[in-house]
């Protein structure tokens, strides 16, 4: 997720999908819950997708798409 923010936005957005996906696995391998090499097909199965969107007044929104879950963020 974060390389693809990078590859689209040119960063990694603070407290954007990317960010919390990333709390969220080091708190679950904190609880035990997860080991730090184990991961779901999810995404490989599903995908990542993000795509910026220039509107008017120099705003822009960014969908961002994660094993078919959509965040949308408004800058």
């Amino acid at each position: 997720m974060q390389s693809a923010e990078n590859l689209v936005l040119g960063k990694t957005v603070k407290g954007g999908p990317a960010a919390a996906m990333e709390s969220a696995a080091s708190r679950n391998e904190e609880m035990g819950v997860i080991g730090h090499d184990q991961s779901t097909n999810a995404t490989a199965e599903h995908g990542v997708n993000i795509s910026d969107t220039l509107v008017p007044g120099g705003s822009r929104i960014v969908t961002e798409f994660v094993a078919g879950q959509c965040h949308v963020t408004a800058t």
